[in-house]
């Protein structure tokens, strides 16, 4: 144990030599002691560095005397020093002033010895240590106290401030003198909060985390979290209160920013799956329209019905790009639209233009020109479609808005270098023109249409092709002059495309050729230059194709442009993925599987893993082409990583499915030139018996159009439908008995596609509701009388189908 240094400072010698005695004498002590005569020396050996543990202080000195010296003492030595005074006077007042003053202890001259000295000075010595361990941790509380960036405090029992840290100042914005004068409830915004938050602590004693708006000096308003403890003492009083408060105001913020950001997620998501919906509902029929129009383009025809097919045709496209221009838009929100790089002919582009609006002008009686520059490139590379939307809807506004006069679609080259050629476009026309003071508005989605005679029609046109053209790394401009025309111009930097004098043969991701542009003979002997998929294949031996598919009007349409791209092709059809599986099983050498992906009983999804995961070679290597009318890329993407090889979007294009056959079955097949124009054959004429006017629920003007007024394609697809539509009805009502809510989503969906073939718009709807129902499991009270509607006008549309199907068999 290390010896204990004790100063002692007495004038006495005699008594200063008796408290020497006293301390040898214990057994206890182990010390080394300094004697000074007087204060100032006693100070002075302190002064000097010398350390000591405790000073025996005799109060009335040469140079001090009285309590004066003690004070001298406690400020002249370190605070780790104990002191313990000695007096003549048998006054325990004395002795209490003194401890009160700091001293440890007081012992009176002549009652000294070694025991009370010894227990004084061990005492006074551990008593200080004691109270250094006390400060040294209300120094370190102090520190916790005021670095806080929590809001600390202590209040009396009225609630009052007592003490607090700088934190609570800070987040309230009161000085330490203001705040001294609040209490704890005037911090409250919200009186009932006020009242809660008191009940609790008056009956727990404790609150934790209560939750509560306070406002600042400034009235603002602070989110808070409040906790709280009741102080008492050992008696059970109360003395106040001690408690935290922590400012949550930014994080309930981001909570609620949280919040907004899942709510805008979830908003996204529904309405990518609304537009998914969207495009698969329009494409299903559209496809058979497309499809149909394909299949009649090849029939004899006289020349007018030519002129329809292709005016049909040319609209059938349009609509397809209106849609795609709808679902561009929240691409282009989402900044998620992709630009679709191919080679292409602005030549063809700007004369497919001209095509579709040359019989709008005539209509107008207005002149639609078109200037092209000679040194324009054979080929660039770009998204035809894409590039045809900024142009057709240049050229339809302008039409739209010139009433006489002209309107000239204008390319020119402004530079180019072996590699790149920069382009000029320009629609101009003598119409209305745009106000100066509107000419900003016109490129701004949805506001162009306010005070401009609703220029723009929804106002997403414009919008939409401004971005587009941002998107080929142009941009895009607009002079006008009200009421003497306006001209738009867009400048986009292409890369130019080289090939060879008769083809070029390109590698895709496979490792697969094909062939861009090829040379062809046509029957009048006239050398033309067509795309690679208008280009027939002709079978070397027989090939086997499996089309999985359920929706009978589909496969119609399929099988027909099959065996328009071969004769000779063997095509089976499994009406969902379980039966394609059982027909997989019985014959396994089929080239190709057509895979339709929203089928009931097991998807092309569910169908292709099962293929791919489950069958030997060489069944589970028999290439499959995906046939969806949900044509987003995510969609083929997921195609693609289930094991498909290629992705065909409903309507489908019959050249883009031939493309792919091509591509897939080339080794079977030989290539031929044939010439697809289409011939001038008067078709025969369909004769309609007269009927009585009678109230009809079915369109058959549409059915009409999808047959293109041939008795035999109508008959086939009447048949169909008076085949199929009870059974798809009673499907339904099956699966809604057994509560089986997937299947009557599935069932729905079905039918839904086969009213409105038939036109049967409320019908459609109500089948639409059941689906989404089924889907989202709610409203399933509601579904039974739903289908007991379409039930009802079903078995109408049967009757009509049916005596339709009479008449037809009996002029036919």
């Amino acid at each position: 144990m290390e010896r204990i240094q004790i100063l002692l400072i007495e004038d006495n010698p005699g008594d200063a030599k008796l408290v020497e005695i006293f301390l040898r004498e214990s057994t206890s002590i182990d010390f080394d002691l300094t004697h000074a005569m007087r204060l100032s020396e006693g100070l002075a050996h302190v002064q000097q560095g010398k350390r000591f543990d405790i000073m025996l202080l005799d109060l009335s000195l040469p140079d001090s005397s009285g309590f004066d010296t003690l004070t001298k003492a406690i400020k002249g030595v370190p605070h780790t020093v104990s002191i313990v005074v000695l007096t003549g006077l048998d006054d325990e007042s004395v002795g209490v002033k003194a401890v009160k003053m700091g001293a440890q202890d007081y012992l009176v001259k002549g009652q000294i010895d070694t025991s009370s000295l010894t227990r004084s000075v061990l005492h006074a010595i551990e008593r200080r240590r004691m109270q250094l361990k006390v400060e040294e941790s209300e120094k370190r509380f102090r520190h916790v106290f005021e670095d806080s960036q929590d809001a600390i405090y202590i209040t009396t029992p009225e609630r009052k401030f007592s003490d607090f840290n700088q934190s609570l100042l800070k987040m309230f914005g009161y000085s330490r003198e203001e705040f001294k004068s609040l209490t704890n409830d005037s911090l409250f915004d919200d009186t009932e909060a006020l009242q809660t938050f008191n009940e609790e602590l008056e009956k727990t004693g404790a609150v934790k985390d209560f939750e509560a708006r306070l406002r600042r000096k400034n009235g603002s308003v602070l989110d808070c979290l409040l906790t709280s403890t009741a102080w008492r003492s050992i008696d059970g009083e109360l003395t106040g209160y001690h408690g935290m408060i922590r400012d949550i105001t930014i994080r309930k913020k981001t909570q609620e920013l949280e919040r907004a950001k899942q709510v805008a997620e979830r908003s996204a998501m529904l309405k990518g799956q609304f537009l998914d919906n969207m495009s698969h509902e329009i494409r299903t029929p559209m496809n058979v329209v497309i499809g149909m129009t394909h299949l009649l383009e090849h029939t004899p025809l006289t020349t007018k019905q030519q002129e329809y097919i292709r005016a049909l045709k040319l609209s059938a496209d349009n609509l397809l790009k209106l849609i795609n221009s709808i679902l561009d838009f929240s691409k282009i929100e989402a900044g998620k639209l992709e630009l679709e790089l191919q080679p292409i002919r602005i030549q063809d582009l700007i004369q497919d233009l001209v095509q579709q609006h040359k019989y709008k002008a005539k209509e107008k009686k207005i002149n639609l020109f078109t200037q092209l520059d000679v040194s324009l490139p054979d080929k660039v590379i770009a998204d035809s479609v894409r590039l045809y939307s900024v142009l057709n809807n240049l050229v339809s506004n302008a039409i739209k808005y010139t009433d006489k006069g002209e309107v000239l679609i204008r390319v020119e080259v402004l530079d180019e270098s072996t590699e790149f050629s920069e382009i000029k476009f320009s629609v101009k026309d003598t119409g209305m023109g745009i106000p100066d003071d509107k000419q900003a508005k016109v490129f701004e989605s949805f506001e162009q249409a306010q005070g401009i005679n609703n220029r723009g029609g929804t106002g997403l046109g414009l919008s939409i092709a401004k971005k587009i053209v941002e998107l080929f790394g142009g941009e895009m401009g607009l002079e006008s002059e009200y009421g003497r025309g306006s001209t738009f111009t867009f400048f986009i930097k292409f890369e130019k495309y080289i090939e060879s004098e008769y083809a070029v043969v390109t590698n895709d991701s496979k490792g697969s050729t094909e062939r861009d542009d090829i040379a062809v003979y046509t029957s009048d002997n006239n050398v033309r230059r067509v795309r690679a998929e208008d280009v027939v294949k002709n079978t070397r031996e027989k090939i086997d194709i499996l089309l999985v598919e359920d929706h009978k009007l589909n496969q119609l349409v399929a099988t027909d442009l099959i065996h328009k791209w071969s004769p000779n092709v063997n095509l089976k059809i499994a009406d969902n993925g379980r039966i394609a599986i059982d027909m997989l099983k019985e014959f396994s050498a089929y080239d190709v599987i057509l895979m339709d992906i929203s089928m009931p009983e097991m998807d092309g999804y569910e169908t292709t893993k099962y293929i791919r995961n489950n069958f030997p070679s060489p069944i589970k290597d028999i290439p499959i082409i995906a046939m969806t009318a949900h044509a987003f890329k995510k969609n083929a993407q997921k195609c693609f990583d289930i094991g498909m090889d290629e992705f065909v979007a409903k309507p489908i294009n019959p050249n883009v499915l031939f493309k792919k056959l091509n591509k897939i079955l080339g080794d079977k097949l030989s290539t031929i030139s044939q010439d697809y124009t289409t011939t001038k054959e008067a078709a025969p004429k369909m004769a309609v018996k007269p009927q009585p006017q009678v109230q009809k629920i079915i369109n058959f003007e549409y059915l009409d159009t999808l047959t293109g007024g041939q008795v035999d394609v109508k008959i086939t697809f009447l048949e169909t439908l008076i085949r199929d539509m009870p059974k798809e009805i009673a499907k339904l009502q099956d699966d809604f008995e057994h509560r089986d809510w997937e299947k009557v989503k599935q069932s729905a969906h079905k039918l839904k596609s086969t009213c409105g073939y038939l036109g049967l718009t409320e019908n459609t709807e109500l089948c639409r509701t059941v689906e989404n129902n089924a889907w989202e499991q709610k409203n399933l009270d509601q579904i039974g009388n739903q289908i007991k509607k379409i039930d009802e006008v079903c078995r109408i549309a049967h009757e009509q189908l049916k005596e339709e199907l009479k008449n037809l068999t009996q002029t036919a």
